[in-house]
């Protein structure tokens, strides 16, 4: 059993290690503000995710750049081109890139025949083609209607509002196509 006489408690008290002091405090100093590197400033906006920011730059892109934009992604041309062909059919801008991008499609198509007679020739036709897909995507951003060297006056030929009228059965007339398009101007003269 367990000794309780005060001298055994006199050793567990010496055993026992008092707590430690605390550090004397340091007096706050004032550095001036040129003596702070600039580095060591924080930011004075807060941080913002790189999910946001890239949201935000999606939503600064207009929505007929979207449009034409999605007509160059590769092997996908032919239902973004159909849908844009459809949704956009009264902005000019995008059933160009539209009739465009359905050229690339039909390209995809060749070089998958190519790739039955010689792989290594279809492979460099694949890598040529992503890079004019790449290219489209960069003119469509920058609002431009540059034509694919020989593959866009092939394009060109498509009728403009042939696939509207395949897909949804209705004729797109003229005059409220020139309606649309002097509103458009309007708009940008404003």
């Amino acid at each position: 059993m367990a000794d309780t006489t005060p001298s055994n408690q006199e050793e567990k008290k010496a055993f026992i290690q008092p707590a430690p002091a605390k550090p004397a405090e340091v007096p706050a100093v004032e550095v001036p503000a040129a003596a702070v590197p600039p580095t060591a400033v924080p930011p004075k906006t807060p941080y913002s995710s790189p999910i946001d920011d890239l949201k935000a730059k999606v939503t600064s892109v207009s929505a007929e750049k979207r449009w034409a934009i999605s007509c160059y992604i590769p092997v996908f041309n032919l239902i973004t081109c159909t849908i844009t062909s459809v949704r956009m059919a009264n902005n000019k801008f995008c059933r160009f890139h539209a009739r465009q991008g359905l050229a690339l499609f039909g390209l995809w198509i060749v070089t998958i025949f190519v790739a039955l007679i010689s792989q290594t020739l279809s492979l460099m036709l694949w890598g040529v083609l992503i890079a004019v897909h790449i290219a489209g995507m960069v003119f469509s951003y920058m609002h431009q209607e540059t034509k694919i060297p020989v593959l866009g006056q092939l394009a060109m030929k498509i009728p403009e509002f042939w696939l509207f009228t395949f897909l949804t059965g209705k004729k797109f007339d003229e005059e409220h196509q020139q309606m649309i398009e002097n509103k458009t101007e309007e708009k940008k003269t404003n």
